[in-house]
């Protein structure tokens, strides 16, 4: 107790610091820190790449491009339409006019500033102008060190069990024309897969794709190569990331994001192929056609190869993952149509699945309602009503193998910035995910069936509260729960701004689930987890401080873990130069009160590592400009723990108390 009052004293001594001018570039932080809790990982490089785009190159009110402001996190429809309706009307004059606006409330107008502006519209896209061709480069090299046993031979006789170098690389390659065609390739290699080996002649995986949008047509876009798809409220196919909690908004309604370029490095859950979409008046269709290859177990059934399970990792660096490597091809092919009016938009879509190697029969009791064979068809059903103080979502969808899903949405918007928001689900035992992606507490969502609810509002001036509780039940066992259980996420978010340049923010997660006990036991036990977060922040001229404080606590029957963590955070600001100062102390009891912790890093990248033991981390992170074309990475992390020799087990062990993680990145932009 003592460790945690000393380090709460040192978080408010800093809160006695001035602040003198605000942050005006805050918003991708708070967007990736809404994902901390959940352990977000570097998977959401899509998400990250996206937004510091915008931020770099924000979205002109007056002309604003629907794909991307469709495409953002805590962008719902109706704050969509209130933007495009708000064109029609007359434009913005300023950014401040999305104050009142149906859908935004004082704190989601705070979190969306630093993506948009006020502009005047460009008459010249429409025209015949002559060619303008601009791109970016992109290099990244990331290494660690000490080096994991896995880079290591046992003996003089034997290989390393990693086949490759210890370094991570990813060179990307961009080209936009007039902004309707864009182009781009993407190759990436993580540390101890082989490169321009015997095992394959380039990086481990590639990409990349082409997007064209005709210019008054019918047709608005045709992409090849790898894309992503979004539709509905992701039941019947949505693909990427998807973020379901947001500190901006209670909703948790999907924009409709259609088709889109996929340039993330991440292994799994994109489309490569053909997709296009076409538009008359108020009826949008999609269609789509994808054929990928991914990593699988696989086993011999009888006589019949057959797929145990499917492996998104992304890893290739031990002869075992290697022999998993596009070992099961896959193939996705269907179509949407969606219908938009003035307060209604209603769609449906259809596709099926093939898989060039069957599903294996159920082998554990928790998998007797997965499917088998290898084909299914989906079919889906969504509608967006847009109406003040009600607006409603929703979305029912059916598989050939008997799963079916239902989701309805409720948003209430009140007077006085109090948004309301209710949403039920409804997942069959037999609803399995492929390509879907919906609003639920697991990533197989089968047998689920769950409430939630959320609430913001502003009680006094400068201080905003959202509060939302989502409690959910499985009709099925599932992995390590032997039986049905039930489980509830509660949340609490509040924001105090101080002054224009001060802000106050604290949070708390309750996340408690039913689960076998720890060490072994077929009766479920209660498992709960406690987090609380406390964030000051103050921002001079050139220098933003802020401070942090994690605990957390975790119950599990008779067992019980607690942690807490302090860290501070200075950042530097020239109109070249910006530079972030993390030091952190964690110290937890053991793996079960872990603390997410989010980090700086390099441009179009982020990371929430965890925390766990005693130790101590520190982090330099570095940009640079020394044209304006051009911007230069450096990050450095390392991390030094009091109470252990041993880092990690397996092939990732590094005999050391420390590891230190390097990462340079350059970035030139034409």
């Amino acid at each position: 107790m003592k460790r945690i009052v000393v380090a709460a004293m040192a978080l408010l001594m800093s809160a006695l610091t001035p602040a003198q001018v605000a942050d005006e570039h805050g918003g991708l932080t708070y967007a990736l820190e809404d994902m901390q809790d959940d352990g977000a990982s570097e998977a959401n490089d899509e998400l990250a790449e996206s937004l510091a785009e915008i931020e770099e190159n924000p979205i002109n009110l007056n002309d604003p491009d629907y794909d991307a402001l469709s495409a953002m996190p805590a962008v719902s429809p109706l704050m969509v339409r209130s933007i495009a309706r708000k064109v029609l009307t007359g434009g913005f004059a300023d950014v401040s006019e999305l104050y009142g606006l149906p859908g935004f409330d004082s704190l989601a107008v705070v979190r969306l500033m630093p993506y948009v502006y006020v502009g005047g519209y460009d008459h010249r896209i429409t025209g015949r102008r002559r060619l303008r061709v601009h791109g970016k480069s992109l290099l990244r090299v990331q290494t660690s060190l000490p080096r994991a046993v896995g880079y290591r031979a046992a003996t003089d006789t034997t290989e390393a069990a990693f086949k490759g170098g210890p370094y991570k690389v990813l060179l990307k390659q961009e080209f936009t024309a007039n902004k309707r065609l864009r182009c781009g390739l993407l190759f990436e290699n993580d540390a101890g897969e082989p490169m321009f080996s015997r095992y394959y002649p380039t990086t481990d995986f590639v990409s990349g794709f082409v997007n064209y949008k005709p210019r008054n047509s019918w047709l608005k876009q045709v992409i090849l190569g790898n894309y992503s798809a979004r539709f509905g409220q992701g039941l019947g196919l949505w693909t990427g990331f998807a973020v379901d909690f947001s500190s901006m908004q209670t909703s948790v309604t999907r924009c409709f994001n259609g088709i889109a370029p996929n340039f993330s490095a991440t292994e799994s859950g994109y489309l490569r192929g053909l997709a296009a979409r076409a538009r008359w008046g108020s009826l949008t269709a999609v269609a789509f056609a994808s054929s990928t290859k991914g990593d699988a177990t696989l086993a011999d059934d009888t006589l019949t190869l057959r797929m145990q399970s499917i492996s998104a990792t992304g890893y290739h660096r031990t002869a075992s993952e290697l022999s998993k490597r596009h070992s099961l091809r896959q193939q996705l092919y269907g179509a949407y149509a969606r219908y938009s009016h003035e307060k209604v938009a209603a769609g449906c879509g259809v596709n099926h699945w093939h898989s060039g190697i069957p599903l294996a029969e159920p082998d554990k009791p928790y998998k007797k309602f997965y499917p088998t064979g290898s084909d299914m068809t989906t079919l889906s059903a969504d509608y967006v009503f847009y109406d003040r103080p009600l607006s409603m979502s929703g979305e029912v969808a059916w598989q050939s193998g008997g799963g079916y899903a239902v989701l309805q949405n409720f948003d209430f918007l009140l007077p006085r910035d109090v948004c309301f928001t209710l949403s039920y689900r409804n997942y069959g035992r037999k609803y399995f995910s492929v390509y879907q992606n919906s609003f639920s507490r697991s990533s197989q969502p089968g047998g689920e069936e769950g409430l939630y609810a959320a609430l913001s509002l502003s009680p006094v001036p400068r201080l905003s509260l959202l509060g939302s509780v989502n409690v959910y039940r499985y009709r099925w066992m599932r992995y390590q729960v032997p039986a049905p259980s039930t489980g509830s996420v509660m949340r609490l978010h509040a924001t105090c701004t101080v002054s224009a340049a001060s802000e106050l923010r604290f949070r708390f997660k309750y996340d408690r689930n039913e689960r076998q006990p720890i060490g072994g036991g077929s009766a479920l036990v209660e498992h709960s987890r406690k987090s609380y977060k406390l964030v000051w922040q103050s921002v001079f001229d050139y220098v933003t401080i802020r401070s942090t404080l994690d605990l957390t606590s975790y119950d599990a029957g008779r067992f019980h873990s607690n942690g807490f963590m302090i860290s501070q955070n200075v950042r530097y600001r020239l109109p070249r130069f910006t530079i972030d100062w993390v030091i952190s102390h964690f110290d937890t009891d053991d793996y079960y009160s872990r603390i997410y912790s989010f980090l700086p890093d390099v441009l179009y990248s982020f990371s929430i590592p965890s925390f766990q033991n005693r130790g101590i981390a520190g982090l330099m992170n570095v940009s640079y400009k020394p044209l304006d074309s051009l911007t230069l990475g450096l990050r450095v992390h390392h991390v030094r723990y009091s109470d252990r020799s041993v880092i990690s087990s397996g092939h990732t062990q590094v005999n050391s108390s420390h590891t230190t993680e390097l990462k340079l990145q350059a970035r030139y932009r034409f």
